[in-house]
């Protein structure tokens, strides 16, 4: 559990669409990335 100080004004349900959000953003990139190394490697 996270303190509540640190989102004082938060409601719970956006903490955690915004923890999402963020996992995704993450995947996204991180699958992306290691495509184009893939990609790269596959190509040389």
């Amino acid at each position: 559990m996270l303190p509540r100080y640190l989102f004082p004004a938060t409601p719970q349900v956006g903490i955690l669409l915004n923890v999402n959000n963020v996992i995704k953003e993450y995947k996204v990139k991180h699958n992306t990335h290691i495509k184009s190394v893939f990609i790269l490697s596959v190509a040389s």
